[in-house]
């Protein structure tokens, strides 16, 4: 089964959105292609929408006090990054985590506590998610059954780990992009597991924070780029880092003698050994392959041969949809599943419908 989450908001913020639950995940058959369910949640968007009977019961983790402020523009509805845990499936929202049945999409709690903000990427170790809060270049711990914060700490410029613990004093819950301003030093927006080691997706630097839970010591991986890029994501597939970049590129990457790279031409330079360089990539660019501006690319994952991610949505209504996108690992073939704005209420006002993250389950 493929899980698809996607996000969405509307031009006009105050247009009454008739519906309790919106649509917010795909299950789609990746051998036939075909959508199986469309399932809809519930999204507390202010302090007092987690006290809504439809989620206020399933809350673990912390509820908002009566100082809490609250946005001063509200946050897109939908669901982002997806993680696997048991029989569950947890997926990100802006300020909590859906933990859902495996086999049923059944919502079992929303956890959720004020170091929450704007969740990308997401991952799971043993009975922990961790998530980044963006705007202060923090990875969050949280405890899956409680959700309370077990651990956080930052990541300077200089790659030095600190805690800082006037940090909770404030819940980040209802600070939304335009209130808060900053994008942190690195803008962490994905978070992955390999080898003992945390891998974080810095968008501005265009490279990856590696740190190592053992010693707590930050390094940067670098990547020698083939082509202009504005990554996301970061996932070892099929014995590779993967990349998104959003600009619609699909991004392969690896030490230069575990990839088939243009690059390698370098290794055969007499001064080779002088030389420095950490990964290397091959790209896919679908823009190129499609003789078309691709408007946005997000999500990344690996099946039977197929890249998969999604594509458009975003700033253009005259393509009212997103795609999620099959992209042949060797012969570059591309096949699209067309998911319409038609899905929403409101679909002639709708600014974008972007797909976020993607996942084999």
């Amino acid at each position: 089964m493929l899980l698809v989450s996607f996000v969405h908001g509307y031009k006009n913020d105050s247009l009454q959105v008739k519906r309790n639950e919106v649509p917010c995940l795909l299950s789609i058959n990746p051998h036939s292609k075909y959508v199986d369910n469309i399932i809809e949640s519930f999204f507390p968007r202010s302090p007092e929408d987690f006290f809504h009977p439809l989620i206020n019961d399933l809350v673990v983790g912390e509820l908002p006090d009566s100082k809490t402020s609250n946005f001063t523009r509200l946050p897109r509805f939908g669901l982002m990054g997806l993680a696997c845990s048991g029989d569950f499936i947890l997926a990100a929202s802006w300020n909590g985590i859906y933990k859902l049945h495996r086999d049923s999409f059944a919502l079992d709690s929303f956890i959720s506590n004020r170091m929450m903000n704007d969740l990308h990427g997401i991952c799971v170790i043993g009975n922990s998610v961790f998530s980044v809060l963006t705007s202060l270049d923090t990875i969050v711990e949280t405890d899956i059954m409680t959700g309370k914060v077990i651990n956080h700490f930052s990541i300077s410029q200089n790659l030095e780990i600190t805690v800082e613990p006037q940090l909770l004093d404030y819940d980040w819950r209802f600070i939304g992009k335009q209130h808060r301003g900053a994008v942190g030093f690195w803008h962490f927006n994905h978070i992955t597991y390999n080898d003992e080691k945390l891998l974080i997706t810095s968008r501005l630097t265009n490279s990856v924070v590696e740190v190592c839970l053992a010693n707590m010591k930050a390094r940067l991986r670098t990547v020698c780029w083939d082509t202009p890029v504005m990554i996301h994501d970061g996932r070892w597939l099929d014995g590779d880092l993967v990349f998104t970049s959003v600009d619609g590129k699909i991004l392969i990457c690896n030490e230069i003698d575990k990839i088939n790279s243009d690059l390698k031409s370098m290794e055969f330079h007499r001064a080779h050994n002088l030389m420095r360089r950490d990964l290397v990539n091959k790209s896919i660019r679908l823009g190129e392959l499609q003789s078309k501006t691709v408007n946005w690319c997000r999500g990344i994952e690996f099946f039977e041969d197929y890249y998969i991610t999604t594509t458009e949505g975003r700033y253009d209504q005259y393509a009212p949809f997103f795609n999620v996108t099959f992209v042949g690992k060797n012969d570059c073939s591309i096949e699209h599943i067309k998911v319409p704005y038609e899905l929403l209420e409101f679909p002639d006002q709708i600014k974008y419908m972007t797909g976020f993250a993607v996942q084999i389950i």
